[in-house]
């Protein structure tokens, strides 16, 4: 899709919403039609900017970290501009069928087709896929666009009576947060690439490095976790406001005087400060403690690491022993597990013991020498060999 094709289409669109917005002018000032139509106007360019590939934004060394922004402009950015651009009389016609209207927009449904669509497009196989296709790409862009839409419509659609009651806009939000969370974390604290790019081939979106791969995960994990947390804040001041205005009319009409705080507030004042903690809790997790791979074989890596030579390279017992004070070309490996996660602040056991196989001069033991260690097992060693050789390491203290 050229520059060209997007530009034309970006004109079709605002004149469409011009002619919509014509037969309803009668029921608008001047002004509120001005304020809709520069937050439409605004969608459109967001909505431009999604669907420039990545590799044309910040260039190919950012591509996957671009494409996580774009996720959230698709996801987030641009139905909530798009909402502000709509006015409700447009989409009043929408009432006749208004059971369908409210099931499609439930927040059970919406919440489930969401969460299978982001998922499902950062299933390897597909990721990589758009990757290299742009049609692909352009299908991807276009659904995340759309569960957007649905994804917001619980919460700020144009028609409030398909909106979900603030109780549920509240445990809708969290719960709809987590999947991208999860997502974004398994990203930044990955330590090998989740998707294959290639050299000299097309690709969009796959990341370029680990360290885009990480920006990209903090992008999708830490802004979009920002975004729940903030959109839980004005849900929550929203239904506290309406309840206090809701109390203040049964008191006049009662003619009673309000003292103090109602208990449905301090349940609602509980309820999101749990919410609300607990979210903090899920975007900032603990990671100090040795993760490794499930799939990881501890017997695998004793095996391996007693081999003699390992695809031509230097095995390891030909110069670390796993012997307290016995030292031959290298550093003795006895407890390993404990003093691994010493030398290096802020690294845990398993980060240091990593490290130190695929890149050796990252720290130089006292009293050893850079270069000391065979440099190349990165080419050498596949992940599964890396992860038994670590799980083995681990178990020695």
């Amino acid at each position: 899709m050229t520059a060209v094709n997007l530009f034309i289409i970006f004109l079709a669109v605002l004149g469409i919403y011009a002619i919509l917005m014509s037969r309803i002018a009668d029921q608008m000032t001047p002004s509120q039609q001005g304020r809709h139509l520069v937050w439409f106007t605004l969608e459109m360019v967001v909505v431009l900017a999604i669907f420039i590939p990545s590799p044309d934004l910040l260039g190919p060394d950012y591509r996957f970290t671009v494409s996580m922004g774009q996720l959230l402009f698709a996801v987030d950015l641009g139905p909530l501009l798009l909402f502000q651009g709509i006015p409700g009389q447009m989409l009043r016609p929408l009432l006749k069928w208004d059971k369908l209207g409210r099931f499609l927009t439930s927040a059970v449904l919406v919440g489930f087709v969401c969460s299978v669509i982001m998922v499902g497009w950062h299933v390897p196989a597909l990721f990589e896929t758009a990757s290299r296709n742009f049609p692909i790409w352009i299908l991807k862009e276009l659904m995340l666009l759309v569960s957007g839409l649905l994804l917001w419509w619980p919460v700020d659609g144009p028609l409030r009576e398909w909106r979900s009651a603030y109780p549920i806009q509240l445990l809708y939000l969290f719960l709809i947060r987590v999947p991208m969370v999860i997502l974004g974390a398994f990203f930044t604290f990955a330590n090998i690439l989740i998707y294959t790019s290639r050299s000299f081939a097309l690709e969009i979106c796959a990341p370029s490095s680990i360290s885009d791969q990480q920006a990209g995960g903090l992008v999708m994990g830490v802004v979009s976790g920002f975004i729940g947390l903030a959109a839980l804040t004005i849900v929550f001041f929203n239904w506290l406001k309406e309840s206090n205005q809701a109390d203040l009319k049964r008191n006049i009409l009662k003619k009673e005087n309000s003292s103090g705080v109602s208990s449905k507030n301090i349940f609602v004042v509980a309820l999101f400060f749990v919410m609300v903690l607990t979210a903090i809790r899920l975007f900032n997790p603990d990671h100090t403690s040795s993760d490794i791979p499930l799939t990881s074989d501890p017997a695998a890596g004793e095996v391996l690491f007693n081999q003699g030579t390992i695809d031509s390279a230097p095995g390891c017992v030909l110069c670390h022993t796993i012997q307290p004070n016995q030292v031959k070309f290298g550093p003795s490996l006895a407890d390993i597990a404990r003093t691994a996660e010493t030398r290096v602040k802020g690294q845990t056991a398993e980060q240091y013991l990593r490290s130190s196989i695929l890149d050796p001069n990252a720290y130089i033991p006292e009293g050893f020498n850079p270069n000391q260690m065979y440099q190349k097992y990165k080419d050498v060693l596949s992940d599964k060999q890396v992860n038994d050789l670590i799980a083995y390491l681990l178990s020695l203290n």
